[in-house]
């Protein structure tokens, strides 16, 4: 898979390129599945979106990609 391919993969899930840092709200801490909610209200805010359409983006993607069925 090439990197422009790849780094579009990752922009459609909502994937990031540190996963190992937490939201700002949660520095020092440990990066939790917990802390989800935040990092997708605050995506949906940079697109100006709200987060049940931007949520569906990436559950949407993640089938798509993974190959996954409803």
């Amino acid at each position: 898979m090439r990197a422009r391919e790849l780094t579009r993969y990752c922009a459609d899930l909502g994937w990031t390129d540190a996963p190992d840092l937490p939201p700002a709200a949660h520095r020092g801490e440990s990066n939790l599945p917990e802390y989800l909610p935040e990092v997708l209200n605050s995506l949906a805010a940079l697109r100006g979106e709200p987060p049940e359409l931007v949520a569906s983006y990436t559950t949407t993607n993640a089938r798509r990609i993974l190959g996954l069925t409803r």
